[in-house]
């Protein structure tokens, strides 16, 4: 069976730009992606839904942010989640942080629309603490983790039946 392509592709709606309260739902590990400025580099994605809802599905938009995987104090990674967190990074964090302790915590994103050439990308700007006295959002329950999907059809988007049950984590004093 052939699997075509065309040039008649529906527009990506990317959602809203502007500040928007989010809550982490995936940490995917890209592994290995050969940049062009810096050549190979160890990436990974994060993913949040936010608390705009997509009219076509009725679920939150999902925003997603391509990182490589360093918190060295340069690191843009380091950077945002330094500014998430609302302080810096100690010398026995910087050891080794697991990233899957973000899934689940509450932020603000600022969004920002930016077109390169004929396409409009959905950039997160800025990662903040969330407000106080805000509702906390959580995970769609119907959101899969990359890790956990059997495939990924292009239409779901990650959304559907769980493939696997996701553990609860324990409750910490600091959000991560």
């Amino acid at each position: 069976m052939a699997i075509m392509a065309t040039a008649n592709q529906k527009d990506w709606d990317l959602g809203p730009d502007g500040l928007h309260q989010a809550v982490c739902c995936d940490v995917v590990d890209l592994g290995i992606i050969n940049t062009t400025l810096y050549g190979p580099k160890h990436m990974v994605q994060l993913r949040w839904q936010i608390d705009a809802i997509e009219p076509t599905t009725g679920k939150p938009y999902l925003i997603l942010a391509r990182y490589t995987l360093s918190i060295h104090k340069k690191a843009m990674l380091c950077q945002r989640l330094e500014s998430w967190r609302g302080k810096q990074f100690t010398d026995e964090e910087r050891k080794g942080f697991d990233l899957e302790r973000l899934i689940g915590i509450n932020c603000q994103l600022q969004i920002v629309h930016v077109t390169k050439g004929d396409a409009t990308y959905a950039n997160v700007q800025a990662i903040v603490p969330v407000l106080k006295g805000l509702q906390l959002l959580t995970v769609e329950k119907s959101y899969i983790r990359v890790k956990d999907r059997v495939q990924e059809p292009a239409t779901t988007g990650g959304w559907g039946p769980r493939a696997a049950e996701q553990k609860e984590e324990e409750d910490d004093d600091l959000p991560f």
